[in-house]
């Protein structure tokens, strides 16, 4: 696959061959019309246009405005939703239960000339969900992440609570957003559910769904779940084996990753 100097250097080839050919045809002017004199002049652009050059803006929390450098020919957008929290746990003695992971936000991308960007897009990145508080409360989803309505990824759910009734279902995948490409995040993991007289086996929470940019929050072990470690990822899901209460991990933000390629 060719590299992105490989790339800019073929643009920059490509321009020195239309300079030289701009030339060729002022020259050959003397006895045509002036459409070509207006030809030569104005399509071939001057070899220093063909300067590129790349820069990135990013958003990884609240609400914002992305202004595009004055320079911007195109860029590349991808958003990714927030992550879903853990679910919290409410354990009983002879119980080993878990509750379960969040699910990851969805990821798109997009490729957006300077003319569709215009003068400036609004910019949401949606929050991770909070991790279900300690007891019976699942986590909250994650928020959806945008750029205008151009490029939009959705937030994963939050992991199902558990109890002495049943164990934590993960929560679900962040679902197909819009962008030139776009794809669903992951499922949240159950959590462990396992009963009987003089029960000691530790309980397990289900880990948060990974998202593409990250992984999800490791499963409580007789405790809290854990947060999120990548960005969109779930959060992890609470566990406990007596008469206790754990609390799920916070789901990860999203992000909005603008990559701009500037002529001069």
């Amino acid at each position: 696959m060719a590299s992105i100097t490989d790339i800019l250097t073929a643009i920059q080839n490509g321009v020195t061959a239309a300079n030289n050919l701009s030339s060729i045809l002022t020259s050959a002017t003397a006895n045509s019309s002036s459409l070509r004199v207006t030809i030569a002049s104005t399509i071939f652009a001057p070899s220093s246009a063909a300067v590129f050059s790349i820069a990135k803006q990013l958003f990884t929390s609240g609400s914002a405005t992305y202004t595009p450098n004055p320079n911007l020919v195109f860029c590349i957008v991808e958003c990714i939703g927030g992550g879903g929290g853990g679910g919290g746990s409410s354990g009983v003695a002879n119980y080993s239960i878990g509750a379960g992971g969040g699910g990851s936000g969805s990821y798109s991308r997009l490729y957006a000339t300077a003319a569709s960007i215009g003068a400036s897009k609004p910019v949401t990145v949606g929050a991770g969900g909070a991790g279900g508080a300690a007891g019976s409360f699942s986590g909250s989803s994650g928020g959806t992440t945008s750029l205008g309505g151009l490029c939009i990824a959705n937030g994963g759910s939050g992991g199902a609570f558990t109890t002495s009734g049943a164990f934590g279902a993960g929560g679900t995948y962040g679902a197909v957003g819009v962008g030139d490409f776009a794809t669903n995040g992951s499922y949240g993991f159950a959590g462990n559910y396992i009963t009987g007289s003089g029960l000691s086996v530790v309980g397990s929470g289900g880990q948060g769904g990974a998202s593409i940019w990250g992984g999800g929050g490791q499963g409580g072990i007789n405790g809290a779940g854990s947060a999120a470690v990548g960005v969109g990822s779930g959060g992890g899901g609470g566990a406990v084996n007596i008469a206790a209460t754990s609390s799920g991990g916070a789901g990860g933000n999203g992000i909005v990753l603008i990559t701009e390629f500037l002529h001069g």
